[in-house]
């Protein structure tokens, strides 16, 4: 049965599993890793307002056969709006930028 060597981290740093881990195939090594992401999200959630996760996938040979993340991030409304007002802050100065490059060219 093919082997396959784990790394995960769920944001404290990565960690290789001890030794190899045997599947069937590389599908069943990727659907294993897909749900080990979805094992720290039920861990993490609820409780945390932003956090990340990763995983990959290595064959025998050491080349790297599947990898991936998940990002979560929760925002408050007041911190929405925040962003949005910060948003809007720098599209202003942007616009105001380029009306005083216009203005600044001769015709």
């Amino acid at each position: 049965m093919p082997r396959f060597f784990i790394t995960s981290d769920d944001g404290n740093g990565a960690v290789s599993h001890d030794g190899p881990v045997e599947f069937p195939d590389r599908n069943t090594a990727t659907r294993d890793a897909q749900s080990s992401l979805a094992d720290v999200a039920r861990e993490k959630l609820p409780g945390v307002r932003r956090f990340k996760s990763s995983v990959k996938v290595d064959d025998e040979a050491g080349d790297e056969v599947y990898r991936a993340s998940l990002e979560f991030k929760g925002q408050t409304g007041a911190e929405i709006r925040m962003a949005a007002d910060e948003s809007s802050d720098e599209a202003d100065r942007a616009a105001d930028d380029v009306a005083a490059s216009l203005r600044s060219k001769p015709s």
